[in-house]
């Protein structure tokens, strides 16, 4: 017997599907809800026309919970919300005051045989299609024919099949790994957006977008976009597939993710960026204890409809879970929320979830990888003492290989710390080489790659490792700025401007970019444009990180009195908190007092202090580099004095 229950309600160009628990628009395109928000949709509509209690209604969705009347409100919220209705013109859901809710839309009911007959109907009358045969008929016939014209067939079919075996033995063959694929596919996994507004978790939004990205990225099959060229795109009336036409992916994933006391409640569908059509969709209402199945799905779910063809390998990476904690979990991904601020205050707040993180599940080796960087974070940053922070960074990325390495973030940690701490170029050389090859598309191993080999004097394979790193995060104005920076430090200063002002262009808030341009403004000898891009980068950094800018940008303008105004604030300073003699090197340096500038290097090189690691290619000392004490002190870094040919009529700071 056939069911004829109506599975389908159509209503104001919406259809809603009870049995697949969508909802989609007439042109097919599905719009994701929670199941509560789904059911009181499916109630509304059931019960149109007729005024809806809050009270009916709540029992209804939450039958055996008592919850209060908000979580009626905020879904009807949403429901108004995807329905394109409003408070002031209410054609959709009518609020009855004092009462409840009435569905106001012509409701039509049909069931799935009905809409399936509609469609074969509306293909059988397309002009053009052919009816198939009648295979009965067919079948009829061939059997009459005479058999011994039938075994005429048998040499020609035996010899279809061997052809078809061989072909399905040699494109079955596994392909030689040679390198990475031409036609690898692009996507984006956009940050996660809130339900419901005024609930959102950014940390956890972003942590999301983060661990799928981290998921999707062993496979050789596909580029993804990281994290930090998404982050922008997490505004709550974003427009994925103009997201997506940005970063030049061919798809984009794009979700929503909310907790409520224990639940989570996520949405998520995959979308081509071409033509919009859905790849994939799901929504899932799990205890937040249960967040790695949802993910396990999701990034299977994603894999799928992408046709990727895993390795066993890349298989175990799409659903490996580096910790079995949530709670851990949540502390991480706040962790990795804080860092990628990259200044002082969130190292410091990303070392406290990171030690909560660790509290929680001490063999969590991801969360032992990110404390070291926090902690490197607190150094390069000069917000304390290297020699106090730099054994902590060393004994996490130690504990963190020591628990996994097989994880590229783990020897990335190693290699900042041997670069920035130990002094092991080679060392560390290795480490960000063996973290490319266990992830190929993690792009901040080449972005830090590329700096170490700029410091060694290793140029064309700086550029092509931080060209790399910005084929796979194009948007990406970190990696941007660190091309801007790269020129600097190769003497090609007209090319740096260009590139720190188009990363500018692309996020006018990031004060790296203008501490970057700041030094090569000085460097062309355009004092008045350096000192407005150290001002700003003051104003924007909220630290003492950038103070040192002013005060050599004052001196190489040869306003002497206001660049010793800035050593003695920064003299001050150094009573109440620790400041890295580096940065008062530079700005005696830029004044023409050598010794003085010699002597704070010392303490530098005593110290461990920040910019030691660049200090022979770093224009800032250029002035120096004929002082004999210069190449000594180089050499006792392991580092040689790099003689860079400067364009003709360039300005000596």
């Amino acid at each position: 017997m056939q069911n004829t229950q109506p599975h389908i309600f159509e209503f104001a160009g919406f259809r809603l599907d009870t049995a697949k628990q969508l909802l989609l628009r007439n042109d097919g395109d599905p719009i994701s809800l929670t199941p509560k928000v789904f059911q009181t949709l499916l109630y509304l509509v059931r019960h149109g026309g007729r005024v809806i209690d809050k009270d009916e209604l709540m029992s209804a969705i939450w039958p055996d919970t008592v919850v209060e009347e908000n979580n009626l409100n905020q879904n009807i919220s949403t429901l108004r919300r995807v329905l394109g209705d409003n408070k002031d013109q209410q054609r959709i859901i009518a609020t009855v005051s004092g009462r409840g809710y009435r569905f106001i839309p012509e409701v039509t009911a049909r069931t799935h045989e009905e809409v399936k007959l509609e469609r074969t109907s509306e293909v059988a009358g397309r002009p053009n299609v052919r009816e198939p045969e009648d295979t009965r008929t067919s079948s009829a016939r061939e059997s009459n024919q005479p058999s011994a014209k039938r075994l005429l067939w048998l040499p020609l079919l035996v010899c279809i099949l061997l052809i078809g075996l061989v072909a399905a033995f040699y494109f079955k063959r596994p392909a030689a790994k040679t390198g990475p694929v031409a036609t690898a596919k692009t996507i984006a996994v956009l940050p996660f957006k809130p339900l419901v507004a005024e609930n959102r978790d950014e940390s956890l939004e972003m942590g999301m977008a983060e661990t799928l990205i981290a998921r999707l990225s062993h496979s050789r099959e596909v580029v993804v976009r990281p994290l930090s060229s998404v982050r922008r795109y997490g505004g709550l009336d974003q427009d994925p597939l103009k997201a997506g036409r940005e970063l030049a992916v061919e798809s984009v994933l794009d979700g929503h993710i909310q907790t409520w006391g224990d639940r989570i409640r996520v949405t998520v569908r995959l979308m081509s960026v071409g033509d919009g059509s859905q790849l994939w969709a799901g929504q899932f209402d799990e205890k937040f204890t249960d967040i790695f199945t949802v993910q396990d799905v999701i990034a299977e779910k994603v894999a799928g409809a992408l046709a990727l063809t895993l390795t066993g390998e890349e298989q175990k990476h799409l659903t490996k879970h580096y910790t079995e904690d949530a709670e851990a979990y949540q502390m991480y991904v706040y962790g990795r929320f804080y860092r990628n601020k990259r200044t002082e205050e969130g190292s410091r707040m990303a070392i406290q979830y990171f030690e909560r993180a660790i509290a929680r599940d001490p063999n969590y080796a991801l969360a032992h990888a990110g404390l070291s960087e926090g902690y490197i974070g607190l150094a390069v940053f000069g917000a304390t003492s290297p020699k106090e922070i730099f054994p902590r960074a060393r004994a996490a990325a130690i504990e963190a290989l020591r628990l996994d390495d097989r994880i590229a973030e783990s020897h990335v940690a190693m290699a900042h710390v041997k670069a920035q701490s130990e002094r092991d170029w080679s060392g560390a050389d290795i480490d960000y080489q063996r973290a490319t090859e266990l992830n190929p598309n993690y792009a901040d191993a080449y972005r830090l790659h590329a700096i170490l080999l700029m410091e060694s004097g290793r140029r064309e394979e700086a550029f092509q490792k931080i060209n790399r790193a910005l084929e796979l995060e194009p948007t990406s104005v970190l990696f941007n700025a660190t091309l801007g920076f790269l020129y600097h430090w190769a003497r090609q200063y007209d090319e740096a401007v260009e590139q720190l002002q188009k990363t500018i262009k692309m996020d006018s808030a990031h004060w790296l970019s203008h501490y970057w341009l700041a030094q090569v403004y000085t460097k062309k000898g355009m004092h008045s444009e350096a000192l407005t891009a150290a001002q700003k980068a003051r104003e924007l950094s909220g630290d003492i990180g950038s103070l040192w800018v002013l005060g050599y940008v004052y001196a190489a303008a040869g306003r002497r009195t206001e660049a010793e105004q800035q050593i003695n604030q920064l003299l001050k300073l150094s009573k109440q908190r620790y400041v890295p003699p580096y940065d008062i090197a530079a700005i005696y340096a830029a004044l023409g007092d050598k010794d003085q500038a010699f002597a704070w290097l010392e303490k530098a090189d005593e110290d461990q202090s920040r910019g030691m690691d660049f200090l022979n290619v770093n224009p800032v000392f250029e002035t120096l580099h004929a002082d004999p004490r210069f190449g000594a002190l180089t050499k006792r870094l392991g580092r040689q004095a790099l003689t860079v040919r400067r364009a003709p009529g360039l300005s000596e700071a």
